[in-house]
């Protein structure tokens, strides 16, 4: 793993991975909402949404992971200790939303529950926000 090397977090690359991933999450968020309020049907495109989705997710947390960083006025390179900052202070925000998603009951009650941790990639993509203004500012 060490002879990968870490993403620059200043890069054109990432900033633009950074952004499609939190429009597509904006994007996808409406969709889920618009099903679950009004009932609304995509048809045989919801799998395919979701599978996107869950593979942007995964995508997103591997990146970060691999990302060097700024923790406490600190650059921060060394892998091991990125992974600890993202576990302890991202992990929450990003692995609700990946278990959840994709499940649904016939209840409609029920199915608002089970999307409730959606909410949580909300608060992720604050923080990515907040990243890429710093990188990008």
């Amino acid at each position: 793993m060490n002879r990968l090397p870490l993403f620059d977090p200043e890069s054109k690359i990432k900033i633009l991975i950074n952004s499609l991933i939190v429009a597509y999450n904006c994007f996808y968020i409406i969709l889920i909402s618009m099903q679950l309020i009004f009932d609304a049907e995509v048809g045989h495109l919801e799998e395919y949404f979701t599978n996107i989705a869950l593979g942007s997710w995964i995508t997103e947390m591997l990146m970060e992971m691999n990302t060097v960083c700024y923790h406490h006025n600190h650059f921060v390179t060394d892998r091991k200790q990125i992974i600890k900052i993202y576990a302890k202070e991202y992990f929450f925000f990003e692995i609700l939303p990946l278990l959840f998603e994709g499940r649904t009951a016939e209840n409609t009650f029920f199915n608002v529950l089970l999307h409730l941790p959606l909410l949580l990639k909300i608060k992720g993509m604050s923080i990515i926000l907040a990243k890429l203004e710093f990188y990008i500012l």
